[in-house]
């Protein structure tokens, strides 16, 4: 035996029989022999075994039994074991007793315990980001306006909303309200969360509607040229007198909504954003579960 490791010797042994075995150990003593009756009934055991002279033991019932040498440690060292074992029948008629150890391949359930997660409940969080009209005269006055708004530093999609025209506010109240008899989470969350989780409503087309142009601006060269004559140089224009998105981009910092009348008339803007953080709650329960294994199963042949 070398540093840590084990030896296991299995025999058979019948009714009635005396076993004497001697165990002497060279280099120094090993940690532990023990000799038990298959599968773990221990009959004799000692530490530090150095020596053991003609110790004797009776066999009660027929089986199989081993000797088993333990030492332990990473630097133990080598260790060499004499084991010496002498059986002695009961009677004649087992004198002849096949004492060899057969194995064979079996499959074993193996039942165990396993922490799993699971989901307890799912947060919905709406954060009402921005609820505003601008008035804008007609083209060559006061033609545009921005609104300024940042998002929570968590969020998960968010959404925004324009109408245009006096109505814009009533339309948008009314296709609410229609939404809550068939969508139970327009009537928990609003509509802007329902924008922002699905992106879909089905809102009236205003007649004769003004459209209004307008610029996500994200940063501040964008909204510089906003102000300015360069409006025309910025990208992503949009127009519409009724319009709506849902967006799954992180915008960080001060943002924009920059809107502009090119129309005769002045006109009346709406803009609502909103954002929706989605959080998860897990908890740990202990699932039963089996695992089949393959494992040598000793066995006698008398």
């Amino acid at each position: 035996m070398r540093n840590s490791n084990s030896e296991e010797y299995y025999f058979g042994l019948a009714e009635g029989d005396q076993i004497t075995f001697s165990v002497d150990v060279r280099e120094a003593a090993i940690k532990d022999m023990v000799f038990s009756e298959y599968p773990n009934s221990t009959m004799f055991s000692q530490n530090n075994v150095d020596s053991i002279e003609n110790k004797t033991i009776n066999i009660t019932h027929t089986g199989i039994y081993y000797f088993k040498f333990h030492q332990s440690g990473f630097l133990a060292g080598r260790r060499t074991c004499t084991l010496k074992a002498t059986r002695l029948a009961a009677n004649a008629k087992t004198v002849d007793f096949n004492t060899t150890v057969y194995w064979k391949e079996k499959i074993d359930t193996v039942w165990y315990n396993e922490d799993e997660k699971y989901l307890i409940s799912i947060d919905t969080l709406v954060t009402p980001v921005a609820n505003q009209t601008i008035k804008l005269k007609k083209k060559g006055k006061t033609d545009r306006g921005m609104i300024m708004f940042s998002l929570p530093e968590k969020h998960d999609y968010w959404a925004i909303w324009i109408g245009t025209g006096k109505d814009a506010s009533t339309n948008y109240a009314n296709t609410e309200k229609q939404m809550t008899i068939t969508f139970p989470y327009v009537k928990k969350y609003g509509l802007m969360a329902a924008l922002a989780l699905s992106g879909s409503a089905s809102f009236v087309t205003m007649q004769k509607c003004l459209p209004v142009s307008y610029w996500l601006l994200t940063n501040q060269n964008e909204k510089q040229k906003f102000n300015t004559d360069s409006i025309t140089f910025l990208p992503d224009k949009k127009m519409a007198c009724l319009d709506y998105a849902r967006r799954a981009d992180t915008l960080t910092g001060i943002n924009y909504i920059g809107v502009y009348n090119e129309n005769r008339k002045s006109l009346d803007v709406v803009v609502k954003i909103a954002s929706v953080r989605i959080v998860e709650n897990w908890g740990t329960h202990s699932v039963r579960k089996f695992k089949l294994e393959e494992k040598q199963e000793p066995y006698l042949k008398n």
